[in-house]
């Protein structure tokens, strides 16, 4: 985050030629902002634990689950994120975490 915050300090001070829009700098901070799509998480947690991750959305549940074993890690549930097996415990980042619950809380949003 320490990169975003410079990149953005230094859009704050405006002392540039281009346009802010044609700056790195911008692109980092977008990219930053922008949550993650379900395709992206599942992505990631799937080269963490070497086996495929899948996102399923459903009337009253929203889980990331893994195929081989058929486990749920993560769910947004009655809109709150919960740790559905002891696998998310032992086995994803505290990146991967916040990863999953920053594209629950932007899908969210949209509703």
């Amino acid at each position: 985050m320490n990169k975003e915050l410079k990149a953005l300090d230094y859009l704050m001070k405006g002392d540039y030629e281009k346009s802010a829009f044609d700056l790195p700098e911008y692109e980092l901070v977008r990219k930053a902002l922008t949550p993650p799509t379900a395709e992206e998480v599942c992505k990631a947690m799937s080269e963490y634990l070497g086996e495929e991750v899948r996102y399923c959305c459903g009337k009253y549940c929203n889980v990331f689950y893994r195929v081989y074993l058929g486990t749920e890690l993560v769910e947004l549930f009655d809109g709150e994120v919960r740790f559905c097996s002891s696998d998310a415990t032992f086995y994803l980042t505290p990146s991967l975490i916040k990863m999953a619950v920053d594209f629950f809380n932007s899908s969210e949003e949209k509703k």
